[in-house]
């Protein structure tokens, strides 16, 4: 739908035990968000993933075509989304690719 702008934060599960250890480790309580350095757009990782899936590569529709057929919502996530950034030089930095943020 569109261009496949929206965009994506994906997270290795050791990157995510090492972000849930460091708030361990320093008794710290409450919501975090885990995010990474750079999310992935739709158009990047959605053709990947039918890949390793053996599945067909996905098609396109116009977006306005889109919204007619799947609703604002549908297309907003296709497009629009944006995953959250780390803050670069963040004290709550967890090697070079994370970053906590309380919620």
């Amino acid at each position: 739908m569109g261009a496949g702008a929206g965009t994506y934060s994906f997270i290795d599960l050791r990157d995510a035990a090492a972000a849930t250890v460091k708030i361990v480790a320093h008794e710290a309580s409450g919501i975090y968000n885990i995010v990474v350095d750079s999310p992935a757009r739709l158009s990047e990782w959605l053709p990947f993933a039918a890949k390793l899936l053996d599945a067909p590569a996905p098609g396109h529709m116009d977006e306005s075509l889109a919204r007619q057929k799947f609703g604002d919502m549908r297309v907003y996530y296709m497009n629009e989304q944006r995953a959250r950034r780390t803050r670069r030089q963040s004290a709550n930095s967890i090697g070079n690719r994370l970053s906590l943020h309380r919620s």
